[in-house]
């Protein structure tokens, strides 16, 4: 008894094409798979999903860049008010209140030890000074015009 179908080994040589598609090797292309919902969420989400990661991947940058900034002007901050302090003692005897300000503006810029060190060095030297600026000059009088 002879068979038909695709199970025979000459119908394979009569109408590749045809048994080729009887074997389920490849699928017709004319007609499309139904799309499932899941399909067509991603089809219709998918621009804002990349939209969303390039935000978030954005934002990640930024907050970096903003953290490493910050350490930078910290470290920047140190460094000047350690400078500032260490300028000061030079003026202690010879202008006072420029060693008050050096020291107080290195303690501003950063309360590092150098500055406090400083600042409460100026402050012992200008406590047994006399703190009037003007104590040099004498007597003003004034002339009528």
């Amino acid at each position: 008894m002879k068979t038909h179908g695709p199970k025979n080994a000459s119908w394979g040589r009569v109408f590749p094409a045809h048994a080729i598609l009887l074997r389920g090797d490849i699928t017709r292309q004319d007609t499309p798979a139904p799309m499932t919902f899941i399909d067509s969420w991603k089809i219709k989400h998918a621009p804002s999903i990349v939209a969303g990661v390039a935000l978030l991947v954005t934002l990640g940058a930024l907050a970096w860049a903003y953290i490493y900034t910050q350490r930078f002007v910290e470290q920047a901050q140190e460094v000047t008010s350690v400078v500032l302090a260490l300028q000061a003692p030079r003026y202690l005897d010879t202008q006072l209140d420029l060693a008050l300000l050096l020291s107080t503006e290195a303690y501003r810029m950063a309360p590092t030890e150098e500055a406090r060190t400083t600042l409460q060095r100026v402050q012992n030297t200008n406590s047994g000074s006399n703190t009037n600026p003007y104590s040099h000059t004498s007597e003003v009088t004034c002339a009528p015009c």
